[in-house]
């Protein structure tokens, strides 16, 4: 089924899964000395940002990932 939330027309360009995807983001945490604290932050990724299948873990951009057939 076609993701219709975060992933909206993204589609893995080789096994056509709609997800689960690794994708490369930025976030703002809370660092010590002994690591992080737990933050809930928005989660910064675009275009550009690294992307791998978690099915076939074929790698590449988010954008090539996009795919006008995955838009609901």
């Amino acid at each position: 089924m076609a993701n219709g939330n975060c992933l909206v027309g993204m589609q893995c360009p080789k096994c056509q899964s709609f997800e689960p995807f690794l994708i490369e983001v930025t976030v703002v945490v809370r660092m010590h000395d002994d690591g992080t604290d737990a933050v809930d932050a928005d989660q910064d990724w675009g275009h550009e940002s690294w992307c791998c299948c978690d099915t076939c873990h074929f790698t590449g951009r988010v954008r090539d990932f996009q795919s006008a057939s995955a838009t609901p």
